[in-house]
């Protein structure tokens, strides 16, 4: 090794070191905070600090009262799965499934209002799967309230 690459690599290697002492005593406090929004804020919403209730595992569902939209959370999905069979006796299968996601917590109406609803039908027969897909604004008589 010449003398160039010898003071090359010695500089290198101090930078390498220096930046191991830096991140190595950075403080505790300026850690990433982790908050309670969803990655599809940055899609729909706008990325913050919304609170909304966590879905768990221990939470009772109560029919027919849990038929109704559930504001205190982002996201809600219903499904629809059914066979049915035609006159000539060629089976189906359709599913329909609807999402409500909130873009943040304000309880809003009109074009404030933060719902977005999506709906998406499915179609298997013989002749192949079909589908549909539609997206609306909820408060400016679009879809939902």
């Amino acid at each position: 090794m010449n003398r160039m690459q010898k003071l090359i690599f010695s500089c290198l290697l101090i930078v390498v070191v220096a930046a191991t002492v830096i991140w190595a005593t950075k403080p505790v406090h300026d850690a990433i905070t982790v908050t309670k929004t969803s990655q599809i804020n940055a899609v729909f919403g706008s990325p913050g600090k919304k609170v909304f209730e966590p879905v768990l595992p221990d939470r009772e569902i109560k029919l027919p009262q849990d038929f109704r939209f559930h504001p205190e959370f982002q996201h809600e999905w219903w499904q629809f799965v059914a066979q049915v069979e035609d006159e000539a006796g060629q089976t189906y299968w359709l599913r329909v499934r609807f999402f409500r996601y909130a873009s943040d917590d304000r309880v809003a109406t009109g074009w404030q209002d933060p719902q977005i609803y999506i709906a998406n039908v499915v179609l298997n027969s013989h002749l192949g799967m079909f589908t549909d897909q539609r997206i609306a604004r909820g408060g400016i008589g679009q879809a939902g309230g």
